[in-house]
């Protein structure tokens, strides 16, 4: 047993070797500091627990790497803050679940790329809106499929549509409502709605129905 009232200075001008065959205990009631000038190198054949009862802060001055050969926990009681002055790099060879209690707001400055070589779904509890400040395109190589109780397309300016073929099929009715014209057309032959007025021209005649009544232009009216 050693007992020392005052101060104790130790030093060693070469190398310093300590076995404890049993437990060992240390307790500082004040502050404790150490400083390795070089490596230090810490083996632990058991577990290994350390409890801080207040803050805890490690600074490190390059490169830190942290090597689990089974797994890892972190849990965190109250909020959590992660600084990243670079890039960051997230290799997962497994799954990755994720759950948020709250909201999840993401930010991103630049640009944002996902690849996803098989399926994917999203559950929507609520709305979905989709804003952007510029143009919008949806591919597919193959089916684009829309199921919906309603389905409503509102454009400022134009809407165009280009297909091959359109097939439309209602199980009531179907309305066209403009407040200028309405257009049929396959090749030369033409037919126009108007507010006033149906034209329709088919093989250099011209038939126009109006308030007066109606007028074949470039040809005759048969009866057969």
């Amino acid at each position: 047993r050693e007992s020392i009232n005052n101060n104790f200075s130790q030093t060693i001008h070469n190398n310093k070797d300590s076995k404890v065959q049993g437990s060992y205990s240390e307790s500082i009631t004040k502050a404790h500091t150490q400083t390795i000038g070089l490596a230090k190198n810490v083996t632990i054949g058991g577990e290994y627990l350390t409890n801080v009862a207040l803050s805890k802060d490690t600074i490190v001055g390059l490169s830190n790497s942290l090597n689990v050969g089974a797994s890892h926990s972190l849990r965190v009681a109250k909020d959590s803050s992660e600084v990243v002055g670079g890039d960051k790099t997230i290799e997962i060879n497994n799954n990755l679940s994720s759950s948020v209690g709250g909201d999840l707001h993401t930010t991103i400055k630049g640009n944002s790329e996902i690849i996803i070589e098989g399926n994917k779904q999203e559950y929507i509890g609520g709305n979905l809106d989709i804003i952007s400040q510029s143009q919008g395109n949806i591919s597919t190589q193959k089916g684009l499929y829309t199921h919906s109780q309603t389905l409503s397309f509102q454009a400022q300016n134009s809407t165009s549509i280009e297909s091959d073929s359109i097939y439309m099929n209602a199980q009531s009715d179907i309305i066209h409502t403009t407040s200028n014209q309405i257009l049929h057309q396959v090749g030369d032959t033409q037919i126009i709605t108007k507010g006033d007025s149906v034209i329709i021209k088919a093989g250099g005649v011209e038939v126009v129905i109006d308030s007066n009544g109606l007028v074949v232009k470039g040809g005759e009216v048969k009866s057969e």
